[in-house]
């Protein structure tokens, strides 16, 4: 009911939600939950939009390792295909 009505004040403006996460460790349960919930908003709105950018705050500890990993859990847990398929 409250998301209805939240769609009818916006009307046909997109809606944009973000994840962005920093390359320097591996995704946690609070990612995932971020990930799961930015997605699912932006899937509520038509047109809706998530945007996923590598925050690069601190370089010196960022690998590509990190950035690969990050990549494959967010298509993991957007996809809902069990991992390593």
């Amino acid at each position: 009911e409250e998301i209805v009505s939240e769609k009818e004040r916006i009307g046909s403006r997109p809606i944009c939600t973000r994840f962005p996460p920093e390359p320097n460790g591996y995704l946690h349960l609070g990612h995932a939950k971020a990930v799961s919930f930015n997605f699912a908003v932006a899937r509520m709105f038509e047109g809706g939009r998530c945007n996923m950018r590598l925050d690069d705050t601190n370089p010196s500890k960022e690998g590509q390792e990190y950035v690969d990993s990050i990549l494959e859990d967010v298509r993991w847990i957007q996809s809902g295909t069990p991992p390593f398929a």
